[in-house]
């Protein structure tokens, strides 16, 4: 008859079980390599540079004026006494 008792201790199941284990099965691959970063950062420096020269363009802060609300109303005295037909 087969005996079908466990001969290995509980203690030394549950402690290796509990190890975890933290490997990743696929390399991490940056998303965008490092090439085409500075390819897209260069292809930007150009366009700006381009359109600097191509429109002759100075790049300026722009300062706001100063808002004047001052509505003057010169109306003729007819218009004014609604007597227009």
């Amino acid at each position: 008859m087969k005996d079908f008792a466990k001969r290995r201790s509980q203690a030394t199941i549950k402690k290796s079980k509990s190890r975890p284990t933290y490997t990743a099965r696929y390399s991490q691959e940056k998303v965008i390599p490092n090439s085409q970063l500075f390819f897209l950062i260069f292809l930007a420096g150009l366009c700006i540079l381009t359109s600097l020269y191509y429109f002759k363009t100075d790049i300026k802060i722009f300062e706001p004026r100063e808002i004047n609300n001052e509505i003057e109303f010169n109306f003729p005295t007819k218009f004014k006494e609604n007597e227009i037909l």
